[in-house]
């Protein structure tokens, strides 16, 4: 099983050998234990639980029986632009 790790702060390096640019690291990241990052920064990542890196998706449809309300849509109300008054006024 994989080791996972996430990013303790946010940084920027140079190309470590074997990656083609540098990399900014933002904080909260995750990374698997075999990327050249982690690595050569071991003091910036610390090692997650992979059960916990399993997001959260809401249900794209509702289940049976289940009632979602959605707010309707206001209608546009016509506006009416009075005419320019003439130069003989």
């Amino acid at each position: 099983m994989a080791k996972y790790y996430r990013a303790t702060e946010t940084f920027h390096v140079g190309a470590p050998k074997g990656v083609v640019a540098r990399r900014t690291v933002i904080f909260g990241d995750v990374y698997e234990g075999s990327d050249p990052l982690v690595r050569k920064y071991p003091q910036w990542f610390i090692e997650v639980d992979s059960t916990s890196l399993v997001p959260v998706v809401e249900a794209a449809t509702a289940a049976p029986g289940e009632r979602r309300t959605v707010a309707r849509k206001k209608t546009a109300v016509p506006v009416t632009v009075a005419a320019e008054p003439s130069e003989e006024d």
